[in-house]
């Protein structure tokens, strides 16, 4: 597995935030995941918010340092990152249509159930630094706005679920489906994708 170090916080700003710092101020060397109960300021796609209860919903980033990766394969890290969520959250949602909404959504019959920002530091058209964000609704029962649509697993399946055993399955599914990536097996990753991607 790519990531063997978990830092948690009972409350942040941002964990896309305090990530991008630790990089600013060089002071992350490895694969690292920074997860929070609760987010201040929790940022999505085109500085939009994301809104969440605390301690019921998974917010968590990831930090990577790919080895020379040009900036025109960005995007597989976006493909990556909704596969295994969608994989992740397949273990449980067996009824229900699962798709992505591009660029960073991912849907449950329609409705949002996750989303992702991801920010890069650029050097000579290399990718220098990955930092990942994910929200995924998973324990909250009402949500107090209409923007997007959300909905959550509780709301789903009409029971709680273990918010790590969700973190786990998700890094376990980012790993294998990273392998693709080194290995450059660009279609799979692609067709995988495309299988999912619900056009508007």
């Amino acid at each position: 597995m790519m990531f063997n170090k978990i830092i948690r916080y009972k409350k942040l700003d941002s964990t896309n935030s305090l990530l991008s710092n630790l990089v600013r101020d060089e002071k992350i060397k490895d694969n690292l995941v920074i997860v929070a109960d609760f987010q201040t300021k929790g940022r999505g796609q085109i500085e939009k918010k994301w809104y969440s209860e605390e301690n019921k919903n998974l917010l968590f980033s990831i930090y990577i340092k790919p080895d020379n990766v040009s900036i025109n394969q960005k995007s597989y890290f976006n493909i990556i990152t909704s596969l295994a969520i969608i994989y992740s959250l397949k273990k449980f949602i067996k009824t229900s249509s699962i798709e992505i909404k591009s660029p960073n959504d991912i849907l449950v019959d329609g409705r949002k159930i996750s989303g992702i920002l991801i920010e890069t530091s650029i050097f000579k058209r290399k990718i220098k630094s990955l930092v990942i964000g994910v929200g995924i609704n998973i324990n909250q029962k009402v949500f107090p706005f209409k923007e997007n649509n959300p909905i959550s697993m509780f709301q789903i399946l009409k029971h709680n679920v273990d918010r790590n055993l969700i973190l786990n399955l998700f890094l376990e599914f980012f790993s294998d489906l990273f392998v693709y990536f080194k290995n450059k097996d660009y279609d799979y990753l692609d067709n995988k994708y495309k299988y999912y991607l619900r056009e508007f």
